[in-house]
This record gives C-alpha cells, sequence and structure tokens, in this order.
C-alpha cells in the first residue's frame, strides 16, 4: 500500500512538471512572438521612411529581416502588415538575385601590363 501510494505521488509529481514546463515553454514562445511583432513594426516603420531612398541592397537586407520576423511573430502580425510585407518583398525583388553590375572586358595586353607592372 504505502509503495503504491509513493509511487502514485511520484506519477502526480512528473505530470505537474511537465505541465507547468509546457506552461512556461508557451509563456516564452509567446514572448518572442510579441518581439518579434514589435520588430515588424519598426522595420516596416523604417522601410516607409526610407521609402526607395538608398542602397537596393540594404533595403533587401531590411526586408529580408522584416520577412524573418514576421514569420517569428506568427498570430500577432495582422492582415494589412502582411500585406506591407508582401509589397516589401516585390519590391525588393527578393526572390531574385540582385543585377551584377558589367565589368569591362579586360584586355589582354592590359592583364599583361597588370601582372608586370
Amino acid at each position: 500500500m504505502a509503495a503504491e501510494y509513493v509511487a502514485e505521488q511520484q506519477q502526480a509529481y512528473v505530470q505537474r512538471l511537465r505541465a507547468h514546463a509546457e506552461a512556461q515553454g508557451a509563456e516564452q514562445q509567446e514572448a518572442r512572438a510579441r518581439r518579434a511583432a514589435g520588430r515588424v513594426q519598426s522595420l516596416l516603420a523604417t522601410l516607409q521612411q526610407r521609402g526607395n531612398k538608398g542602397a537596393p541592397k540594404t533595403t533587401r537586407k531590411l526586408v529580408r529581416e522584416l520577412v524573418h520576423a514576421a514569420s517569428d511573430a506568427g498570430d500577432h502580425s495582422d492582415a494589412d502588415q502582411q500585406e506591407q510585407i508582401n509589397a516589401w518583398e516585390t519590391r525588393a525583388e527578393i526572390d531574385s538575385p540582385p543585377a551584377q553590375t558589367a565589368r569591362p572586358a579586360q584586355t589582354k595586353a592590359r592583364a599583361e601590363q597588370a601582372a608586370t607592372g
């Protein structure tokens, strides 16, 4: 009888520990999502202030960060924000690689001169 009681108490204790750990995990996830939602707002404001000014490379970096933050924010970002994010993705051309500037072809004479000189 005593052994059964101890086993039941241990099992109940383990269940309480698991429930507590799950609750803490959920709270931590919620806090991360709230911080990410704040970051989404901040990044959207930054991008709106910059507009189309500034280096495209910097804009792409900010938009990538925005997309990542929105993913972390989950349900904490609303439909209006998602529309803005999609618009910035399109503007920044996230899915396409950045255009490379063409370098002038180096002539054989220039290459030899550079190697010797």
